[in-house]
C-alpha cells in the first residue's frame, strides 16, 4: 500500500478523531470522574485511596516504559501497526466496561485497580502507535497543525463526554436507565460510557487508515528481531544524541503533566471539597482551555517552532503551578487550573512535533516506544511522590508541589536541546 493513499483529509480527520476517541478514558476514568469515585466512595478513606491510586498508576507507568519500544519496533519489523491499535484499543475499551461492576459494596478492590492498570497501559501503548502514524499520514511542513487539530479534538472529546455524564447522570435528580444513585450506579455508568466511545469514535481511523507494506512474519522472529533492533539503536545513541537530550527533558516535564492528569480531579475533591458535579465542571473548563490552547498554539508554532512553545508553556505553567499551591479560595484555584490547562494541548502537540521532526521514517513506531517510554519510564515517581508526600503530610497540597519540581528540571534541560529541524 503507498504512502500517498492515507495523506488525504478524511484520513487526517480519522486520525485526528481517534484522540477525541482515546481522551475519554484519561479523562473520565484515570483523572476525574472514576479517580474521584475510587478515593472517595471505594476506599475507606481519601487518602488510602490516594495512596492505591497513586501506586497503580505508577505501576502502569512502569508498565508502559518497558513495553512501548518493543512493541513500537515490532510493528516497524511487521507493518502492521493497524491491526495492533485495533487489539490494544478492544482490550481498554472492554477494561472500561467491566468498571461498572465497581460497586461499593465490592470488596475486590484490588481486582478494579487491575483492570484499571491493563486499561492504562494498553491505552497507552496504542497511543504509542497512534503518534507514530503522523509520519504516515501527513508531511512535515503540516505535522504542527495535524498534531493541534488532533489534541484540540482530543481535550473536545473529552470535554463533549463529561457534559455528557454530567447532564444525563451525575446531576440529574432522576437519572435515564433509571440507574440506583445509591449504589452510584448513576457515576458507575461511566465506564461503559467511555467503552461505547471509544469503540465509536476509533472506527473512522480504522476504516480509513491502511496498513503500509503488511508483511507476512512470524511474531517470534519480529519479536526477537524486534529486541536485537531496539539494542542496536541504543548502541547508535551517539547519531541521535540531540533526540536523546529532549528525551530526558520530556521525561521530567510530562512526568509533572501525567501526575496534573491522575490527580487533578482527586485533588480538587479532597483540597477543595469539590463535589463529583463541580469536578466535571471543573473538567469541563480545563478541556475548554487544553483544546482550545492546542488549535490556537499550532499555528504559532508553524512559525516560531516547537521549541520555543514547549518552553514558553513550561513557564507559564510552573507560575500558575506554583499560585495554584498557596491558594485557598475554591474560585482562585479554579481560574488558575483552568489558565494553567491552557498550555498542556500546545506542549503535548509540540513535543509530539519535534519529534517527529526529527525521527528516521524506517524506525517511526520503534523511536516513538522511546518517545513513550521518556514519559513513562520516570513516570512512577510522580504519583509515588504525590502519595508519598500526600502521606507524610497528611496533604495533597505537599503531593502535588513534585509537580513544579518536574516542570522546572524539564525546563532547563530544553535549553541544551537544538533548535527545530
Amino acid at each position: 500500500m503507498n504512502h500517498n493513499s492515507n495523506k488525504n483529509l478524511k484520513v487526517k480527520f480519522s486520525w485526528a478523531f481517534y484522540d477525541w476517541a482515546n481522551s475519554a478514558w484519561g479523562t473520565v476514568i484515570t483523572t476525574f470522574i472514576f479517580a474521584t469515585y475510587f478515593t472517595e466512595v471505594l476506599s475507606v478513606n481519601t487518602e488510602v485511596g490516594t495512596i492505591y491510586w497513586g501506586n497503580a498508576i505508577a505501576i502502569s507507568g512502569l508498565c508502559i516504559a518497558i513495553l512501548s519500544p518493543i512493541i513500537g519496533s515490532f510493528v516497524d519489523r511487521s507493518q502492521n501497526i493497524k491491526k495492533l491499535l485495533i487489539f490494544l484499543t478492544l482490550i481498554y475499551s472492554l477494561c472500561a466496561f467491566l468498571l461498572w461492576f465497581a460497586d461499593p459494596k465490592n470488596d475486590k478492590i484490588f481486582l478494579i485497580l487491575l483492570l484499571v492498570i491493563i486499561g492504562q497501559v494498553t491505552s497507552e501503548l496504542a497511543f504509542t502507535l497512534y503518534n507514530a502514524i503522523i509520519k504516515i499520514i501527513s508531511d512535515k511542513k503540516q505535522y504542527g497543525k495535524t498534531s493541534g487539530l488532533s489534541w484540540g479534538l482530543g481535550y473536545f472529546g473529552g470535554l463533549s463526554i463529561l457534559i455528557l455524564i454530567l447532564v444525563l447522570f451525575v446531576q440529574s435528580e432522576d437519572p435515564i436507565l433509571g440507574l440506583d444513585k445509591d449504589n452510584y450506579e448513576h457515576i458507575r455508568i461511566c465506564g461503559p460510557i467511555v467503552g461505547c466511545w471509544i469503540i465509536l469514535f476509533s472506527l473512522p481511523l480504522f476504516i480509513y487508515f491502511k496498513d503500509t507494506n503488511n508483511k507476512s512474519i512470524n511474531f517470534f522472529d519480529a519479536l526477537k528481531s524486534s529486541l536485537t533492533q531496539i539494542f542496536s539503536t541504543i548502541k547508535e545513541i551517539k547519531k541521535y544524541i540531540n533526540l536523546a537530550k529532549f528525551l530526558i527533558a520530556r521525561m521530567f516535564y510530562i512526568d509533572g503533566i501525567n501526575t496534573v492528569f491522575a490527580f487533578g480531579g482527586i485533588y480538587a475533591a479532597g483540597t477543595f471539597g469539590m463535589p463529583f458535579n463541580q469536578v466535571i465542571l471543573f473538567g469541563i473548563g480545563t478541556n475548554i482551555a487544553a483544546g482550545v490552547g492546542a488549535i490556537i498554539f499550532s499555528f504559532f508554532e508553524d512559525f516560531f517552532g516547537s521549541k520555543k512553545i514547549i518552553i514558553f508553556s513550561l513557564i507559564a505553567m510552573t507560575i500558575f503551578g506554583l499560585s495554584i499551591l498557596i491558594v485557598d479560595e475554591k474560585n482562585t484555584f479554579i481560574i488558575l487550573g483552568i489558565s494553567l490547562s491552557l498550555f498542556f494541548g500546545p506542549i503535548q502537540s509540540a513535543s509530539r512535533v519535534y519529534f517527529a521532526k526529527n525521527t528516521p521514517d524506517e524506525k517511526k513506531a520503534e523511536f516513538f516506544g522511546f518517545y513513550s517510554l521518556s514519559g513513562k519510564v520516570t513516570a512512577f515517581l510522580g504519583p509515588w511522590l504525590f502519595a508519598v508526600l500526600t502521606s507524610i503530610y497528611s496533604s495533597q497540597r505537599a503531593g502535588m508541589s513534585s509537580v513544579i519540581v518536574f516542570l522546572l528540571i524539564g525546563l532547563v534541560l530544553m535549553f541544551f536541546v537544538k533548535k527545530d529541524k
